[in-house]
C-alpha cells in the first residue's frame, strides 16, 4: 500500500500514523495530567488541521466536498484552550474570564459561514487552486486565513510571555528549578509564533496577488498540523508541575507588617528542621507553606525583605550547612552527597559550597546581585 503513495500522500499518511502516537499517549497518561480534560480535546480536534489536505491529496473531495473549509476554526480554538492550560500549569489562582479566550474560535466560525455556503463547484475550485488576489470575489475564503494567523500570533505571544513571567520568578517559589523549567515548550510556542507570521504573509501574499504561489494553502496547513503536534505531545510529558502561588509584582510592595514577617520566617524555620525539609528533591514554597502553616505569598515576602534573597538561596542555606556537616564527619564522597541533595554535579556543589563559605562574612546587605541570584 505504501509503495502506491505518492510523496505528498506519504506524508499525509506519516502524519496520522503520528497523530496515533498522541492518541495512545493521553490513553495512558490522562490520569496522570492535572490538563489531561483539554489535552483530549486537543488531541481530538487536532485531525480536523489536515482535513482540506487529505480531502485534496487523496481525491476525497469529490464525495465529501461539503468538508471543504468545515474546521478552519480550529487553529484558533486550540491556541485559545492552550493559553488557559499553559495559565493552568504555570499560575495556581484560576484564569479569571477563561471563557474569552474561545471567543475568537467562535469569530472564526461565524466567518467562515460565507465560504460553506459558497455553490459546490467553486468549493471545488477553491479547494483545488487556492485563489490569489480578486478580493471582491475571493474574500469568503481569503478573510478566514488572515484572521487565524492573527488570532495564532496573540496567543502564542501571550503564551510566551507566560513563560517568561513564570522562568523569571521561579526561584522565588522553588528550589531545583530545574525540575520546573518549560524550556521545551517555551521553544514549541515561538515556533507557533512563527508560523503565525508564515501564515498571515502567506495569505496577505495570496490576498494582494503580490506572489503567485500555488498550494499555500497546503504550506500554512502542515506547519500548524505539525507545530501543534508537538505542543500537545511535549504536554503529554510526565513530570513535575508548580504553579505559581505568589504574585511576584507583590513580593517588594507588600500588606505585611515586619513583624508578621519575621513570625512567618520562624514557623518556615521550624517546619525545615522538623521536617528535614531540605532534604526533598523539588521542593517548593506551597509545600513549606503548608508544613509551617503560614501563606506562601508570606513566605516568598519574609525572605526577600527579611534575608534579602529567594526562596531558593534561603532553602540553599540549610542544603549546604547540612552537605558541610556531612563533608567534615564522614567519608562521604562530594558527588554522593551532591545527588542527595539534587546538586547538578559534584563540580557544581563545589562552586556553590566554595561560594557559600566566601560568603558567610558578609552582611546580607553586602550581596552583590549576582550573588543574590545564586543564593
Amino acid at each position: 500500500m505504501l509503495d502506491a503513495l505518492n510523496p505528498y500522500q506519504f506524508m499525509l499518511f506519516s502524519l496520522a500514523m503520528a497523530g496515533m502516537v498522541l492518541l495512545v499517549g493521553i490513553w495512558v497518561r490522562y490520569d496522570r495530567l492535572p490538563h489531561g480534560k483539554y489535552l483530549l480535546i486537543g488531541i481530538m480536534l487536532w485531525p480536523t488541521l489536515l482535513l482540506d489536505e487529505f480531502l485534496r491529496g487523496f481525491g476525497w473531495w469529490q464525495n465529501a466536498i461539503f468538508l471543504a473549509g468545515l474546521f478552519q476554526f480550529v487553529p484558533s480554538l486550540l491556541a485559545g484552550m492552550l493559553l488557559i492550560v499553559v495559565h493552568k500549569l504555570l499560575v495556581l489562582k484560576p484564569l479569571q474570564g477563561a471563557f474569552k479566550y474561545y471567543i475568537p474560535a467562535l469569530v472564526m466560525l461565524a466567518g467562515q459561514v460565507p465560504f460553506l455556503i459558497l455553490p459546490t463547484e467553486l468549493k471545488q475550485q477553491y479547494l483545488l487552486t487556492p485563489p490569489t488576489g480578486n478580493i471582491a470575489q475571493n474574500w469568503p475564503y481569503l478573510a478566514p486565513h488572515l484572521l487565524s494567523g492573527f488570532v495564532l500570533l496573540i496567543c502564542s505571544t501571550k503564551v510566551v510571555e507566560l513563560f517568561s513571567h513564570y522562568h523569571q520568578h521561579l526561584s522565588d517559589q522553588v528550589v531545583d528549578v530545574q525540575f520546573y523549567q518549560f524550556n521545551r515548550l517555551n521553544l514549541a510556542f515561538s515556533g507557533l509564533i512563527a508560523v503565525s507570521f508564515i501564515d498571515i504573509l502567506l495569505a496577505t501574499l495570496a490576498t494582494f496577488d503580490l506572489m503567485a504561489l500555488a498550494f499555500w494553502q497546503t504550506i500554512v496547513n502542515l506547519l500548524s498540523a505539525c507545530i501543534f503536534w508537538t505542543i500537545l505531545l511535549l504536554l503529554l510529558e510526565l513530570r513535575r508541575f508548580a504553579p505559581s502561588p505568589i504574585d511576584p509584582d507583590k513580593l517588594e510592595d507588600h500588606r505585611f507588617s515586619e513583624e508578621f514577617l519575621r513570625f512567618t520566617l520562624k514557623k518556615a524555620e521550624e517546619a525545615i528542621i522538623k521536617h528535614k525539609a531540605y532534604k526533598k528533591i523539588g521542593l517548593h514554597i506551597s509545600q513549606l507553606a503548608e508544613a509551617a502553616k503560614v501563606e506562601p505569598q508570606a513566605l516568598a515576602v519574609a525572605t526577600r525583605v527579611i534575608l534579602k534573597r529567594n526562596f531558593r538561596a534561603f532553602i540553599y542555606h540549610y542544603r549546604l550547612e547540612y552537605a558541610k556537616k556531612i563533608l567534615m564527619r564522614t567519608d562521604a564522597k562530594v558527588s554522593t552527597v551532591a545527588k542527595r541533595l539534587g546538586f547538578n554535579s559534584e563540580k557544581f556543589l563545589s562552586g556553590v559550597f566554595i561560594k557559600y563559605i566566601q560568603m558567610m562574612g558578609k552582611e546580607p546587605e553586602a550581596l552583590s546581585e549576582e550573588e543574590e541570584k545564586l543564593f
